[in-house]
């Protein structure tokens, strides 16, 4: 039958003129517009439809890879309570039907637990960091040289480093987060005028924010010998 109804909509628009002239865009809404019409095949099939539309948005678009890096990318903006919510409002419209929630559009918090402790592990491996304390407070630490090896790929570099030296400048800064906790934090800015992002971004056209990688951070306020807890960085760079 798929084969069948695949040819019916491709002959309609292939023979009839009034089709051939309107653009692809028009075509391609009307099409769907029919597809979701009630009456299409006798409204027996809307389900099913709305089904599928889920299950690819549900693998292709709003993965749990994705929906875990918006989150750390917005700061937690996007928590597992408002995405619970979210689940609510889907789970409201099936007005109780067990066997039509189960086809969800977004991952359960749940689901997301479970896929961020693999991508941690991930991460431990691919670029693994240390949490410990301080003289001065609690602070986590990166790997330098896979930190940078990763930094390096990302801006197109790592080729180029077997030609010729690469720009890159350690940096420190240090900021209030509340009235008594601060933090100081270094890491390495990318610098190389050859520099680019695999969307096709140059370097120059980017804020520090999208250059500078923190790869040691203390809790502790600015001082000169907080400041100098980060040699370490700076000699390696």
């Amino acid at each position: 039958m798929d084969e069948a109804g695949i040819c019916s909509v491709n002959n309609l628009l292939d023979t009839k003129r009034r089709y051939k002239v309107m653009t692809i865009n028009n075509r391609a809404a009307a099409i769907v517009k029919v597809i979701f019409h009630d009456d299409f095949a006798h409204g027996i099939a809307l389900d099913a439809i709305i089904s599928e539309a889920k299950k690819w948005l549900h693998k292709n678009v709003f993965t749990p890879e994705q929906i875990l890096k918006q989150r750390d990318l917005n700061g937690g903006m996007l928590n597992y309570e408002g995405i619970s919510i979210l689940n609510n409002v889907e789970s409201e419209y099936y007005k109780g039907d067990a066997k039509r929630i189960r086809n969800r559009l977004l991952y359960t918090p749940s689901c997301l637990k479970r896929v961020a402790k693999v991508l941690e592990r991930e991460g431990d491996v691919i670029c693994p960091f240390t949490s410990s304390i301080t003289p001065f407070s609690e602070a986590i630490e990166f790997d330098y040289g896979k930190a940078t090896c990763l930094i390096m790929d990302a801006f197109g570099l790592l080729d180029v480093g077997r030609d010729r030296a690469i720009n890159l400048t350690a940096s420190i800064d240090a900021a209030r987060l509340t009235k008594n906790i601060g933090h100081t934090s270094a890491g390495v800015k990318v610098t190389d005028p050859g520099g680019f992002l695999q969307d096709g971004g140059m370097l120059q056209d980017m804020q520090s924010q999208n250059t500078i990688f923190l790869l040691k951070i203390v809790l502790t306020k600015e001082t000169k010998e907080s400041f100098s807890f980060f040699n370490g960085i700076f000699q390696f760079y």
